[in-house]
């Protein structure tokens, strides 16, 4: 039963495949959540003319090498790639990246989201984020990821969130088992072996 979920329909009720929510909304989007604060953050969808903010993430030496797979900072063509994956992954699904800065000064933290990934042939959410490198061992990283998560669940009503990170990142499989996510063994992503993590939705299926 665990790839299925029980869905209440007034006086009858259904078993449906796990995965039917994302099916559903592969064609129904949802209604967007454009923006929304934590307790040190604001953050908000990003638009065409945030380029020069991705470029700042792309071109952080520091923040690339625990992004990328060979740790390379991004070209102005890739980071253009990137930006617009984000902004029509938001056009067909309703969610996706959001920016965060801070409060108080508005300073750019770096990004958090959650995008479709498909994993073994199905389906999935994927929580991914990134750190601008003069802003590590804040807490930021973590502050946006569970707020993200809670958006995930209680806003857009997911089952499951995954996240997934090269073997050897002990400060990204550090935050998402704080998370509270459970490890499900190896995948491969990006031609490397990488470490994946899920975290079921509390609140039950909506």
């Amino acid at each position: 039963m665990q790839n299925r979920v029980l869905v209440w329909l007034g006086p009858a009720s259904v078993i449906l495949p796990r995965n039917f929510w994302l099916a559903v909304h592969c064609y129904y989007p949802l209604m967007a959540i454009d923006s929304f604060e934590s307790a040190r953050l604001t953050a908000r969808r990003p638009s065409e003319g945030d380029f020069s903010t991705f470029r700042r993430i792309h071109t952080d030496k520091g923040t690339m090498k625990a992004l990328s797979v060979d740790g390379s900072i991004l070209t102005e063509r890739q980071s253009r790639e990137v930006l617009d994956r984000h902004l029509k992954h938001w056009e067909s699904s309703g969610f996706g990246i959001w920016l965060f800065s801070t409060k108080s000064n508005g300073a750019s933290i770096g990004y958090c989201g959650l995008r479709r990934y498909e994993l073994h042939g199905r389906e999935e959410i994927e929580l991914f984020y990134g750190v601008r490198s003069r802003h590590f061992r804040r807490g930021f990283g973590f502050e946006m990821a569970s707020t993200v998560v809670g958006q995930g669940f209680k806003e857009l009503g997911l089952p499951s969130i995954i996240a997934f990170t090269l073997e050897e990142n002990a400060a990204s499989r550090g935050l998402m088992v704080k998370l509270g996510m459970k490890y499900e063994g190896v995948i491969e992503h990006a031609g490397l072996p990488h470490v994946l993590y899920r975290l079921t939705n509390p609140h039950g299926w909506l």
